[in-house]
C-alpha cells in the first residue's frame, strides 16, 4: 500500500492514459508508476480501443482534444467496452470548465493542463476507490449465496 496526502492506495491497478502528446503520456506514466500501477499509454482512439480490449483498465485518463477522434467521441465507445471503468477527462482548453462544467460531467472529474502531479495521484486514488465500490456493488448480491 502507498499513500498520497494521507490516503491509502492499493498499488497494481491498470490505468490507461489516452493523449496525443507523448510528453503527457510519459509524465503520467512516471507519476502513476510511483504508486505501483501498470500504466497503459495510448496515443489515439485506435490504440485506446485496442488497449481497452486487451488490458481492461480500471481507470482511464482521457484527453478531450485529440486529432481525428476527440475524447468526447471516444468516451461512449470506451464506456460500452468497460462499463465499470472510471474516467478522468483532461484538457488544456482554458474554457473547458465553462464548456463541460467544473467536474467535466456528472461522474468524470476534469483535469486541467498543465496539471500538478499530486492532483493526478489523488485523482487516481479517488477513481480507483470508486471503481472498487462499483465492482463490490455488482458482486454484493452474490455474496453468501450457494
Amino acid at each position: 500500500m502507498n499513500s498520497v496526502k494521507g490516503r491509502q492506495l492499493t498499488s497494481g491497478a491498470r490505468i490507461m492514459v489516452v493523449d496525443d502528446q507523448p510528453g503527457i503520456r510519459a509524465l503520467m506514466r512516471a507519476v502513476l508508476r510511483l504508486d505501483g500501477h501498470q500504466v497503459l499509454p495510448a496515443a489515439d482512439w485506435q490504440e485506446a480501443l485496442q488497449v481497452a480490449r486487451e488490458h481492461r483498465p480500471q481507470v482511464i485518463f482521457l484527453d478531450l482534444c485529440m486529432p481525428v477522434m476527440s475524447g468526447w467521441c471516444l468516451l461512449p465507445e470506451l464506456r460500452r467496452l468497460l462499463p465499470r471503468a472510471m474516467f478522468c477527462l483532461m484538457s488544456a482548453d482554458p474554457l473547458a470548465a465553462e464548456t463541460y462544467g467544473p467536474g467535466g460531467g456528472p461522474d468524470w472529474p476534469l483535469l486541467k493542463k498543465p496539471f500538478d502531479i499530486h492532483i493526478v495521484r489523488a485523482l487516481a486514488i479517488e477513481l480507483l476507490s470508486k471503481h472498487e465500490a462499483a465492482v463490490a456493488e455488482d458482486v454484493a448480491p452474490y455474496w453468501g449465496k450457494r
